[in-house]
């Protein structure tokens, strides 16, 4: 190929593409956490990693981008991370807007995301079994204060439904959330009757045959 062809060439792409101003750039994006961006940015960058060669500056795109993907990859483990930890305490709402957050490419096949599944229907299921067990566990006379955990069990679950209902798998073909919202009612139902039944028995009784 003509010297002056690939120097032409050279000129061009150095007057065309900016190297500093891509690096200033992506460098703000990753001061600001702007994963979803900076994702973009790289896929730009390794692209423009094939004209390295004709580059009269000496800049490399490859370096770039070898560069921001490696800080990507840390702030996306961080971001995982903070998710996880909402997810534990039950704050489903803020998980779930923390992972519209991510790149859509890496929420659907980056093996993290599949973490974050994994663990997010493992803290529903085990609510849930905490839940059920709590419900069986009341007594005929009812306990407000055990009546009230269960409530707030209950709201959590039902959050978890709402805001990352679509990453939440079946069990035993059941959904978890309703099956586990439909027992618990069922349980607290029975217990109800017991309870309204033996006032029942008490206000029956005559007071004359009570022994004080």
């Amino acid at each position: 190929m003509n010297p002056r062809t690939i120097g032409g060439l050279s000129e061009d792409f150095d007057s065309m593409i900016n190297w500093n101003d891509l690096s200033i750039k992506m460098k703000k994006l990753s001061m600001t956490h702007n994963t979803q961006e900076l994702h973009s940015q790289l896929l730009v960058t390794k692209a423009l990693g094939r004209l390295d060669e004709y580059m009269k500056s000496g800049s490399k795109f490859m370096e770039l981008y070898t560069q921001y993907q490696d800080l990507f990859y840390s702030q996306t483990d961080s971001a995982y991370k903070a998710i996880i930890e909402d997810f534990r305490k039950y704050d489903f709402q803020s998980g779930a807007h923390k992972m519209l957050a991510l790149p859509e490419s890496i929420t659907e096949t980056q093996v993290l995301s599949q973490d974050v599944k994994r663990i997010l229907n493992a803290i529903v299921n085990n609510l849930s079994d905490e839940t059920k067990k709590k419900a069986i566990m009341l007594g005929n006379a009812l306990d407000i204060e055990k009546i009230k955990e269960l409530t707030d069990n209950l709201k959590n679950l039902q959050n978890a439904s709402l805001f990352v209902g679509k990453h939440l798998e079946k069990r035993d073909n059941k959904d978890v959330v309703k099956d586990c919202i439909a027992t618990v009612k069922s349980l607290v139902a029975a217990r109800m009757n017991r309870f309204i039944e033996n006032i029942d028995g008490l206000q029956q009784l005559d007071s004359n045959s009570l022994i004080l």
